[in-house]
């Protein structure tokens, strides 16, 4: 997906609650794998917060990043950034079903209903992350491509997360471990 898929929405929601809403778009796997989407991500955000108020008069006293999927990871893996960098940490996270451990070697319950799941099936979830990483990807011990290994001292940092997760979901335990 992209910016163009959810513009009607983000173009509703800047409405309804009038702040301005910026939508990244990244880099995509797999002609740009691991980390390029995270870079862009990473230099959007810090784009926004030092060069906003300059350039267009706004001032980011908040700022919440939102991410499903994919885009949960992203978010995490900024601010992991963020926080390494001791930069601006976001105020807060609101993640939809986020991909939050890569890992080939960790095993999660919920992984399960990706066995019946006609939208997001256990084969299709594998062909997305072998199309995200590459060869020299540690997926084990990465806190950027598996928030489930930060550290406890980053972890520490993080701003307030907020997660929404079905019951049926394939990645719910990423959600309920973390």
């Amino acid at each position: 997906m992209s910016s163009n898929t959810h513009l009607v929405s983000l173009k509703s929601w800047a409405k309804k609650i009038n702040i301005p809403i910026f939508s990244i778009d990244y880099r995509l796997a797999p002609e740009n794998p691991y980390p390029a989407g995270l870079e862009d991500c990473w230099n959007a955000y810090r784009w926004i917060v030092l060069y906003l108020e300059r350039h267009f008069n706004i001032i980011p006293n908040k700022i919440i990043l939102v991410g499903d999927s994919a885009g949960g990871n992203l978010c995490c893996g900024l601010t992991v950034l963020a926080i390494q960098n001791k930069f601006r940490i976001p105020d807060c996270l609101v993640l939809a079903y986020p991909a939050l451990d890569l890992s080939t070697k960790r095993f999660y319950p919920s992984l399960l209903n990706g066995l019946t799941d006609l939208l997001l099936n256990f084969n299709l979830m594998r062909t997305f992350r072998d199309a995200y990483i590459h060869a020299d990807c540690d997926l084990e011990n990465d806190p950027c491509l598996s928030t489930m290994v930060v550290p406890d001292e980053v972890l520490e940092q993080f701003p307030k997360v907020r997660m929404i997760a079905g019951s049926a979901d394939p990645l719910r335990d990423h959600s309920t471990k973390f």
